[in-house]
């Protein structure tokens, strides 16, 4: 995929909540629940928009991260200005 870091619905930091649930790919049995928070780690826009998204629990503690999460996927709900 290619790297992106304008025009597309979120930027690298920008915090997100899940959706929709999701298996992670890496372990093919690893739940992350709708609803769940994240930070985004990178944007791509090909072959389609696409985000890798590192998911935390109310503790802060790492769930795991997701790859090739599409836009309809998630909700930003803060915006990192600095980038």
């Amino acid at each position: 995929m290619t790297k992106k870091k304008t025009g597309t619905k979120a930027q690298p930091f920008d915090c997100v909540v899940l959706l929709e649930d999701l298996t992670l790919h890496a372990s093919n049995t690893k739940l992350i629940r709708r609803g769940s928070r994240g930070a985004i780690v990178e944007a791509y826009t090909e072959p389609f928009e696409a985000y890798d998204i590192e998911f935390v629990d109310g503790l802060g503690n790492i769930i795991g991260l997701a790859s090739a999460i599409k836009p309809e996927q998630f909700e930003v709900y803060w915006k990192n200005h600095r980038f």
